[in-house]
């Protein structure tokens, strides 16, 4: 596991923010369930980014789980 994206966990988790950055970290690093749960609450914070990232190419890892399929569909919404 990546220890960038340990550290900017504990950080994302003290200010309510980089759920984004923390989850490319987590995607880069190959944990997919650690993606998944920074992109969910990358969209439960209402990130207005979240619409644009879900398209990014590093999230190929998680694109076909259920759970990722489930968000784009409540971002579309």
């Amino acid at each position: 596991m990546s220890n960038v994206a340990l550290v900017l966990e504990r950080q994302a988790l003290l200010t309510n923010t980089g759920s984004i950055e923390v989850a490319t970290h987590f995607a880069r690093a190959g944990d997919r369930e650690k993606t998944i749960e920074w992109l969910r609450r990358g969209v439960e914070l209402r990130n207005p980014s979240m619409s644009n990232v879900v398209n990014l190419l590093m999230f190929d890892l998680v694109r076909d789980d259920p759970r990722f399929q489930a968000l784009r569909a409540q971002l579309a919404n």
